[in-house]
């Protein structure tokens, strides 16, 4: 998910924050810068907290929306290998 992010969306959002496009982008690279857009485009008060609200609001909804999806599936799926290793460690 943060591939397909990072070679259509990110793109235009390291444009706008950098002033210009990182053309030689890797996966690493694009996996560390993908949190801090995420924190900055989940909510008002942290962008605001981080000095990106000028960020926040220049992006809209329907942009931000594949950004917080892809958190929340990597988010779940960490939660749920946690909760199959607890399983599998003091139940079977």
């Amino acid at each position: 998910m943060v591939v397909i992010l990072g070679r259509t969306r990110m793109k235009k959002v390291d444009e706008y924050y950098y002033g210009f496009n990182v053309d030689n982008d890797s996966i690493f690279f694009q996996v560390v810068r993908f949190p801090i857009y995420v924190n900055i485009f989940s909510s008002r008060w942290y962008a605001k907290r981080a000095g990106q609200l000028d960020m926040y609001e220049h992006f809209d909804k329907k942009f931000k929306r594949p950004f917080l999806i892809a958190f929340m599936l990597v988010i779940s799926s960490f939660l749920f290998a946690f909760v199959s290793w607890f399983i599998q460690k003091y139940y079977l």
